[in-house]
């Protein structure tokens, strides 16, 4: 392998690579390492950091450069320099030392610029950070749950509402992915699992709400959302979140059983009212009710059949002076004033049949206050 063929490759690599030998002279750099400094290939051979560098510089340089000499242990550090341009770079640095056949030593510097990593990874501290704050305040529990072609499960993310709803630390659940599943009622089960199953094969958002038994025996009702992704190796990811609805559950089966209780109510009422007008109908008394502005609501069969009034015809809008002939009008009016006062009136009276026939009646009127 020719030594122009291993320049090329030298400096085709963005890492710059400096060698020096015993008396800590460059004796081969490559491309990117004369950029970073500034200067010629052919000016930097030979010389030393003293050529370049502040004194302070140099002789910290030298220093460093000496240790690797003299143990021959590799250094490896962060450092922060300044490039031809003065711009500084937060660099990986790794100095080993080389010996050649004949016993010559060299010391091999490689400088990784690590400055977007460096960037990149606060970005994604900050992110974390973030997600941890969001997270710490969303009511729940966000996870990441995995499910591999061999069966396995785990959750590389979940987050710490873990504790408040089920009373597990989120570092526990990814140890053990098994001690939430286990948590699931025995009856709801094997609907959880058909669930995750269909979503699995569907590629469908994951929607499941079933009950869970804490480690203190308290029952709770969850609500687990999520949306999955087919992996290329054939895991599917889920990400979502797993939320408390016990009070909503509560609040449904009182309100199912208030539904029950009123229902059955007014199942008695009807009944209830259904008898009455049964009983009503089968008298052979005139039985009427009339509304506070004085218009007929109800009327049995004997009445209609009394004034001449048919079975279907609608009485909503007969007020009841039109069953009345008009000569005792005035007399009825003054009686209905011991009806409101007292609540209740019996007398003699006269009904007015449709084809004008006077009907001479008993009477016994009461008036009632409906809220």
């Amino acid at each position: 392998m020719s030594v122009g063929f291993l320049s090329q490759v030298l400096n085709s690599l963005r890492d710059p690579i400096l060698v020096k030998d015993r008396q800590h002279r460059w004796v081969l750099l490559n491309d990117a390492a004369c950029t970073l400094i500034g200067r010629s290939r052919e000016e930097l051979i030979g010389k030393s950091g003293y050529d370049f560098f502040p004194e302070t510089l140099a002789n910290t340089c030298w220093e460093k450069d000496e240790v690797v000499f003299t143990s021959g242990v590799t250094d490896d550090r962060e450092e922060f320099i300044a490039d031809a341009n003065g711009v500084t770079h937060i660099v990986l640095t790794k100095k080993s030392l080389f010996e050649d056949e004949v016993g010559n030593k060299f010391l091999v510097c490689v400088i990784t610029d690590a400055t977007e990593k460096n960037r990149t990874e606060e970005v994604l501290s900050e992110s974390e950070v973030k997600l941890r704050k969001i997270s710490a305040n969303v009511p729940g529990m966000l996870y990441h749950f995995v499910k591999y072609p061999d069966g396995s499960m785990t959750f590389p993310y979940v987050s710490w509402g873990s504790n408040e709803l089920c009373g597990l630390a989120p570092e526990a659940i990814q140890a053990e992915p098994d001690l939430i599943l286990s948590t699931i009622h025995p009856e709801e089960r094997d609907d959880f699992n058909q669930s995750v199953a269909v979503s699995a094969e569907t590629l469908q958002p994951w929607s499941w709400e079933g009950r869970f038994i804490l480690a203190s025996g308290e029952i709770k009702w969850l609500q687990g959302e999520s949306r999955p992704e087919q992996q290329a190796d054939g895991s599917i990811n889920w990400y979502g979140v797993l939320i408390d609805v016990t009070r909503r559950k509560q609040v449904e089966e009182e309100l199912a059983i208030a539904c029950a209780s009123m229902s059955k109510r007014i199942d008695e009422r009807t009944k209830e009212h259904a008898r009455l007008v049964a009983i009503l109908e089968a008298t052979s008394d005139y039985v009427a009710i009339s509304n506070a502005d004085g218009y007929f609501t109800y009327m049995n069969n004997a009445g209609r059949r009394m004034l001449g009034i048919g079975h279907d015809e609608d009485i909503s809008k007969i007020h009841f002076t039109q069953t009345v002939p008009q000569q005792i009008l005035q007399t009825l009016a003054e009686e209905m004033k011991k009806l409101y006062s007292e609540g209740i009136w019996m007398g003699e009276s006269v009904l007015l049949h449709t084809e004008s026939v006077e009907i001479p009646v008993s009477q016994v009127i009461m008036a009632s206050q409906i809220n």
